[in-house]
């Protein structure tokens, strides 16, 4: 079990040194967004191999200038980390909708993840999607923050779970 553990954490922290190299890596990434993310590649790295893994993948996205794919990817972590809030079987919109009405979410944080629902939903259904400019490098600040955010409350449910 030990051996396990120690695994994970060489894989965790391979990946998170990984990360934070790519997003250093990227010059017309803005510095406020690069550090951001790598606060958040530390944060996830005792936290959820899969999150730390679809962090890579956003940064690997953005490396390549695939922006709308890397915004599909945050709104995954989003969505997941809702998911472990509410453990039931409920859709994206649905879980937006239950976080506002328990007040895990702001307004302002409502909208703006359905927006990057709207982002996430096109990228799945359309071609050669497009975002400007400005909505990308907004929404990665504020999903960053979010991510944070709804990151915390996951894992003291997680904690509270463990100790019942």
């Amino acid at each position: 079990m030990l051996n396990v553990t120690k695994q994970q954490n060489n894989k965790l922290n391979t990946l998170n040194s990984e990360l934070k190299r790519t997003v250093e890596s990227k010059e017309d990434l803005p510095k406020d967004i690069k550090d951001d993310l790598n606060k958040l590649i530390s944060d996830f790295d005792k936290f959820d191999n899969d999150i730390a893994e679809e962090l890579i993948s956003i940064s690997s996205l953005i490396e390549i200038d695939e922006k709308p794919k890397a915004l599909f990817s945050l709104a995954k972590i989003i969505e997941n980390l809702l998911k472990k809030i509410y453990k039931g079987k409920l859709n994206f919109y649905k879980l937006i909708e239950k976080a506002k009405d328990e007040k895990i979410i702001s307004t302002e944080d409502y909208h703006f993840i359905h927006g990057i629902r709207e982002i996430r939903n096109k990228e799945g259904h359309e071609i050669n999607v497009k975002v400007d400019g400005y909505l990308t490098a907004s929404s990665f600040m504020i999903g960053i923050g979010i991510i944070s955010k709804i990151k915390i409350i996951a894992n003291n449910i997680k904690k509270r779970d463990e100790n019942n």
